[in-house]
């Protein structure tokens, strides 16, 4: 749902009515003169093509005011331009050395046109991840985030999307973690609605009676007071399928939401 205009937004249509109005006023004078037989036919041609002419500018005027609005009004609830609709994180390792990291992020475009997507993580390894995608074309280059920001990858559609067209966002990481020097943890950040974010981390390695439970935990993202987490749930360990699952359904937004198990 679109966010009420503010009286500045407003204010700029009411310019577009009031204009408008003077418009009618010059038309209802066109259309008085014609009536008085005292033009030549050249006269009222010449008339007749100005006042169109000024009608198309002042039409055009108006849809351009109208979708500046509309479109600032989008940019103000979805600032990437783009509303993330659920997302899914894996995590899989076979010896907690070599990983395979996964994200599928069901995304709506809320542009006219999306043609690339910007893709945030926060590997913290020491050997540079190698980044590939099954669905669109990875531009290598890592843009490399400041102080407590994300790194970030470039995704270039292979089929744009239209506004309002919905797609999935594809992302591979093939993680070197011989020295095991990364955190043990997936982190999702939550700036906006999302209706589901589902953690997968398989852990194959683990023998058959492992029972560690690992922990959800979020803090806010503009947190000045507390670097700690608060805990929002324990989650089992699933013995036949090795793996945690947890599907966090309508997170609250404004929070790092993070999942942490033992090596």
């Amino acid at each position: 749902m679109l966010r009420k205009f503010t009286w500045k937004q407003l204010s700029k249509l009411h310019v577009v009515f009031a204009t408008f109005g003077s418009v009618a006023s010059i038309i209802a004078l066109c259309l008085t003169i014609f009536k008085s037989n005292t033009l030549s036919k050249e006269s009222v041609l010449g008339l007749t093509i100005f006042t169109l002419i000024f009608l198309l500018l002042i039409v055009t005027t108006f849809l351009i005011k109208v979708y500046n609005v509309f479109k600032n009004s989008l940019s103000y609830q979805y600032p990437n331009q783009t509303k993330k609709l659920s997302t899914f994180y894996k995590y899989r390792t076979d010896d907690a050395k070599n990983i395979e990291y996964e994200v599928f992020k069901n995304i709506q475009c809320k542009r006219i046109l999306l043609t690339e997507y910007e893709h945030g993580f926060n590997w913290t390894g020491s050997i540079p991840p190698i980044i590939e995608s099954d669905l669109q074309d990875v531009q290598q280059e890592v843009i490399k985030g400041m102080h407590h920001e994300y790194d970030k990858i470039i995704l270039s559609l292979k089929n744009p999307l239209g506004y309002n067209d919905a797609g999935v966002m594809h992302i591979r990481m093939k993680l070197d973690d011989s020295d095991q020097r990364s955190a043990t943890r997936l982190e999702s950040r939550v700036e906006y609605p999302v209706e589901m974010i589902h953690f997968r981390v398989e852990l194959r390695y683990k023998p058959k009676d492992y029972d560690r439970k690992a922990t959800l935990s979020r803090q806010r993202i503009n947190s000045t007071t507390s670097a700690v987490f608060d805990h929002i749930c324990y989650i089992n360990f699933d013995l036949h399928t090795k793996c945690y699952d947890y599907p966090l359904l309508n997170p609250e937004p404004g929070f790092f939401y993070r999942i942490e198990w033992e090596r």
